[in-house]
């Protein structure tokens, strides 16, 4: 089995780490634990590990110097490294050290596995520990090679070593026929100047920082994204739901929780990288054949980017769409038959598929008006129809319209027409609204 050595100052890390990983299936086993990293240092002359993961910032000596020491004194070690946002310019000067990866905190058990297994993989092709069959398997999911696949199926390329698209993201479960899927592209701004002006190694670290970012804002969000940087030094993001494509408009819910990462991602990336990024985002799919004109149509709109403004262009784009207000007009059709009851954002919500804060922003937006006015201003003129027209009690209109209490549907009415129902019934006249 693969020797691992943890290194925290946190002991409840060090703890969570050893008890929620599942060490057997990677094929790995914990053989220390230290504080710092001169703990580390002399638990490594004792037993020497193949895989160090150690935190960035400890007292006495940092994951930065352990690194260090490590690359000099233990060359075949293979470091990870354990760091947060804000501790992103640190975690730079590791990665020139020699560390084979970082993780971002808070620390997800996917992404540490991920690593070890890359590592690992590494380790067998080194020591020529694998049969050709396993070889062969090894390649085949290395992280290199899903990459590559990836950038030839948002080219279109229909066939590779033989074999078709289907059969490839079949191996690598990267099915997209069965959920509703979208595809981020993300490019940093002036890479070209970027290279002239700090060089090709520090251009190449920040887009190896910004698809660590991406990876890490996207799969919290959505339990899984592929993602992986183009030939063309794209991050693409190709993101699935988990929803059945049959049901209607789920994408629109998937859409606004993408732009949300979107939003985190650029402020991320300006804050702790210095630099800026533009994003576009494409048209929804559900078969996998659809991924290269959605790559297509995702740089069409990069074409006018200007940072995330691009993105707000894109999801605005979206939202005026002929579907969405279908949408609306279905949700005004159910309040219009159910103002008898008092009506809830999230009733509502649920009757057209969406999440409540999306559907309200998508209203407002197609409408001018916030939907809790809406019913209310649709409640108000049904009372005023009564009123007008009838010689229903004003106490049984007030139920008609959702209102168990008269006198705070007489409140409400009076608000909003500037007259009581006692008296515009007495006038017989159109009331002003307010």
């Amino acid at each position: 089995m693969y020797k691992v050595l943890l290194v925290d100052d946190e002991d409840l890390i060090r703890e969570s780490l050893i008890k929620t990983i599942d060490w057997q299936k990677l094929n790995a086993e914990v053989i220390g634990e230290a504080s710092n990293g001169k703990q580390a240092l002399e638990a490594i002359r004792q037993n020497v590990p193949d895989i160090v993961i150690s935190d960035i910032r400890m007292p006495i000596m940092d994951g930065l110097e352990l690194s260090q020491l490590l690359q000099s004194d233990f060359p075949d070690i293979h470091t990870v490294i354990i760091s947060g946002y804000d501790e992103f310019a640190y975690a730079q000067q590791a990665i020139k050290t020699g560390v084979e990866d970082y993780i971002l905190k808070p620390i997800r058990n996917q992404n540490v596995e991920e690593s070890l297994q890359r590592i690992i993989k590494k380790i067998e092709l080194r020591n020529g520990n694998l049969s050709g069959k396993q070889l062969a398997f090894a390649y085949q999911n290395d992280i290199i090679v899903r990459d590559a696949l990836l950038n030839n199926v948002i080219r279109g390329v229909k066939t590779i070593s033989g074999y078709s698209n289907v059969d490839w993201l079949n191996r690598y479960n990267l099915s997209f026929g069965r959920q509703w899927t979208i595809i981020v592209v993300c490019i940093i701004d002036d890479f070209e100047s970027l290279i002239q002006e700090k060089g090709p190694e520090h251009a190449e670290l920040m887009l190896y920082c910004v698809t660590n970012f991406s990876n890490e804002i996207f799969c919290e969000e959505f339990g899984e994204a592929f993602v992986f940087k183009s030939q063309f030094n794209e991050v693409c993001a190709i993101i699935t739901t988990g929803i059945s494509s049959q049901e209607i408009y789920p994408e629109r819910d998937m859409e606004a929780r993408i732009f949300a990462c979107i939003q985190k991602l650029v402020n991320s990336v300006e804050e702790y990288l210095n630099i800026t990024i533009s994003i576009g985002i494409g048209p929804s799919f559900t078969s996998g054949e659809l991924l290269p004109e959605s790559y297509i149509q995702t740089l069409k709109a990069l074409t006018c980017r200007t940072s995330l403004k691009q993105a707000v262009c894109q999801y605005s784009k979206m939202s005026n769409s002929p579907q969405y207000a279908d949408i609306v007009q279905k949700a005004k059709q159910y309040i219009s038959g159910n103002l008898d009851r008092d009506l809830s954002l999230l009733e509502v919500s649920q009757h057209v598929n969406l999440s409540a804060n999306y559907f309200s922003s998508l209203f407002h937006k197609i409408t001018g008006i916030n939907l809790i006015n809406y019913i209310k201003s649709e409640k108000m003129e049904k009372a005023k129809y009564y009123l007008l027209t009838t010689n229903i009690k004003i106490s049984e209109i007030a139920r008609l319209v959702g209102y168990s209490d008269p006198k705070y549907f007489s409140t409400i009415f009076k608000k909003h027409f500037h007259i009581a129902p006692s008296d515009l019934r007495s006038h017989g006249e159109e009331p002003v609204t307010q």
